[in-house]
């Protein structure tokens, strides 16, 4: 902030802030895991040093943000996010009039729902970026990034690849099926960095939710990658502070 040119800074209003987290304005706390949690004192501390506000919200509500006001879905009235980076987060959109203020967003703790009780493994266990990234870089060490991975058939259509994409995926087919009964949307997007990999495992992903003789009301055009690439909580957090404005 201090290096922003003096001309640009004044027509700043506020700093938004995604956290992989929540923050618990009734009673004032920011909270990242069991451990890690703070008073919100701190960002009053923050505000202070910038002299500039600041709005702080998870960053599933902020990657659905990006989705409602600027995303290929901006004219949807309800749809839901799941936002899969370090941190599984889910959040629902839903507008339910022509004001501004007319809308509201709610996020889930989803990374701490059980999807295998027998192994005790959690959504943030089974589906979370690292999870993925952790197990393609120690099968493949030789590689930098998962870039190389999805790009080189040698190593995502090896036996080791596929048994690492194939337990990943099927994973991901029990969690989408479960917030599709859940909320029932008219749009699943799936944000946050697994995103950008969406044009190599959407296939996929549909074929195992839309199974044969599947009973959902609405097909496989509900679930979709973002456009944002791994951004859209960065962008939300950016709107945030003129979001009324701009709904």
């Amino acid at each position: 902030i201090i290096e922003i040119d003096t001309k640009y800074l004044s027509k700043v209003i506020g700093v938004g802030i995604s956290i992989p987290g929540i923050y618990n304005k009734e009673s004032h706390f920011l909270e990242f895991n069991n451990i890690d949690r703070y008073e919100s004192s701190i960002i009053k501390e923050l505000e202070e040093k910038i002299n500039l506000p600041i709005w702080v919200e998870n960053e599933a509500n902020m990657s659905i943000l990006a989705e409602a006001i600027i995303g290929k879905h901006k004219n949807l009235t309800d749809f839901t996010v799941i936002s899969i980076s370090n941190k599984v987060t889910c959040s629902t959109f839903h507008k339910f009039g022509n004001k501004s203020e007319d809308y509201f967003f709610k996020a889930s703790r989803v990374h701490h729902m059980i999807v295998d009780y027998e192994n005790k493994k959690k959504v943030g266990d089974c589906i979370s970026f690292k999870i993925l990234k952790d197990k393609i870089m120690k099968a493949f060490p030789n590689i930098n990034s998962l870039d190389e991975f999805f790009s080189n058939k040698s190593y995502k259509e090896s036996k080791i690849g596929k048994k690492i994409l194939d337990e990943y995926l099927n994973y991901m087919g029990i969690i989408l099926k479960n917030l599709l009964f859940t909320y029932n949307p008219k749009k699943l997007i799936i944000c946050g960095e697994l995103s950008q990999y969406g044009n190599y495992l959407l296939e996929d992903i549909l074929n195992i939710v839309y199974e044969k003789n599947h009973i959902f009301y609405r097909g496989r055009e509900t679930i979709n990658f973002s456009n944002f690439k791994g951004s859209s909580s960065i962008i939300g957090a950016a709107l945030f502070p003129i979001v009324d404005n701009l709904m």
